[in-house]
């Protein structure tokens, strides 16, 4: 199988610089005009673009100068209901699936739409739009009304899960073979137990979050049945697919998801009703976050940034979660730190310039608030600093020891435990790696070391490192 190692980010922001404000997080009227807020459902990043999905009011997008809204009346997007997923695929190619209420209450119509800008934000004339519907009364691409998720592997093909938590309609997942993007050339797959029951082996038909990690693998994961791994291997032949399936019995904290996130270094993180915990492929097995660090986290949505630091949006508030699973969180109060509500409905980083974007939601007046923590979050201090994996071993889901939590420019030393230099890394911008050569290439022995680093300004700090071959 190929391997899906899909990066956004295309500078080495510091994101380590002083955050903006007294508390960090500053808010952005939505479509610019402070007297309007719509209530938005759901936000992807382009790049540095921001796209938003609305309950009722179409689909927003903002390059951090300007705003550009689609609606119904733009003849692009078909209307302008209940835009639950917003998705931006690696070419660049905006999804956003949409419930549309009829006349009547029990009046529905269920679609994805897609959004071919020519990546010119602010010009609608060369827009190309695509469309996809479920019908129970016709043929049509989804076999389920609610596509609650999306995922793309690395040929640019999509998987569609959907939402069906009354158990009432045919379908888990579909996916969609790029041929072209177009309706006319597409090659739609299906796959539900009723349809397939010997072929098949999902726990439900409630899907809540897809991602496809770097063996090519599906996850699905359900709202009351945890996780599902499918590895599909040739999607034509049955034969060499491997099930898996995940819960609290053998990894999870909950059976509840919320969100599966996989990250650059190949872990899968799943947020869920009662914690988050990883999967790490390269020894099979499950990591959860120490309840004292994240005590009974409802994680709903995660992203990474250049650092490879995991952005957390929960019930309460956004976390920061360093890499070797230390949580911090930006305020203990949310709104005291700038954010209008606890509960986080997304957070997203921008690939230029290292902005993270958070979706505040109040739960009372039912209220959505965009903001922005403009610079990353904290300044370098001796407490942002340490090294992982630690203990490194030879099986560890990483190659390297990451240093991290310190400034462009640090002078990084690795020594033996006798207090001799084994190695020197260059100075350079974040981020800095120990590949467990010594200065003449070759591999160090198993052993602890001790990790010396010198800001540009500041004092010196060391911590310790064991390698175990």
């Amino acid at each position: 199988m190929k391997m899906l190692r899909v990066t956004c980010f295309l500078m080495a922001t510091a994101v380590f610089a002083a955050a903006a404000g007294a508390d960090g997080w500053e808010t952005v009227d939505i479509g610019g005009d402070p007297g309007d807020q719509p209530r938005i459902l759901d936000m992807t990043i382009d790049v540095n673009v921001v796209w938003l999905s609305s309950k009722n009011e179409g689909l927003y997008a903002y390059d951090g100068v300007e705003w550009v809204h689609h609606v119904m009346a733009d003849e692009g997007l078909r209307w302008n209901d209940y835009g639950y997923v917003m998705f931006a695929d690696a070419a660049r190619e905006k999804w956003v699936t949409r419930d549309r209420v009829g006349p009547d209450p029990w009046s529905f119509s269920y679609t994805a739409d897609r959004l071919d800008d020519a990546l010119t934000l602010t010009d609608k004339t060369d827009d190309v739009w695509t469309y996809y519907s479920w019908d129970d009364a016709e043929p049509a691409e989804f076999i389920n009304p609610r596509v609650f998720s999306i995922a793309e592997d690395s040929e640019g093909n999509k998987w569609f899960g959907y939402r069906d938590e009354d158990h009432l309609s045919i379908g888990v997942v579909s996916y969609l073979i790029e041929n072209d993007p177009t309706t006319t050339d597409d090659d739609w797959r299906h796959y539900d137990n009723a349809l397939e029951p010997y072929l098949t082996q999902f726990y439900d038909d409630d899907v809540r979050a897809l991602a496809i990690d770097h063996d090519e693998r599906l996850w699905i994961g359900y709202h009351e049945r945890g996780v599902d791994v499918w590895d599909y291997g040739d999607i034509d032949d049955w034969e060499d697919d491997v099930w898996t399936h995940y819960d609290v019995t053998n990894g999870l904290p909950s059976n509840l998801v919320h969100t599966i996130y996989v990250a650059q270094d190949g872990r899968v993180w799943v947020g869920t009703l009662n914690g988050l915990a990883f999967y790490n492929p390269r020894n099979d097995s499950w990591t959860t976050i120490p309840g004292d660090e994240l005590p009974g986290i409802q994680a709903r949505t995660i992203d990474e940034d250049l650092l490879n630091y995991l952005w957390i949006g929960t019930e309460d508030g956004v976390r920061l979660l360093y890499p070797n699973g230390t949580a911090v969180a930006l305020r203990d109060v949310p709104s005291a730190a700038g954010l209008a509500g606890k509960r986080i409905d997304a957070v997203g980083v921008d690939g230029l310039d290292g902005h993270v974007w958070a979706l505040a939601l109040e739960e009372v007046t039912q209220t959505t608030t965009l903001h922005r923590l403009a610079s990353g979050y904290v300044p370098w201090s001796k407490e942002t600093f340490y090294v992982y994996p630690n203990p490194w071993r030879s099986d560890t889901y990483d190659p390297i020891v990451n240093v991290r939590g310190v400034p462009d420019g640090t002078k990084i030393e690795i020594f033996d435990i006798a207090g001799e230099r084994v190695r020197a890394l260059a100075t350079r911008e974040q981020p800095y790696g120990w590949d467990l050569l010594d200065a003449s290439s070759n591999k160090v022995p198993s052993g602890v070391y001790i990790v010396r680093a010198e800001p540009p300004q500041g004092d010196a700090i060391v911590t310790k490192v064991a390698v175990i071959w």
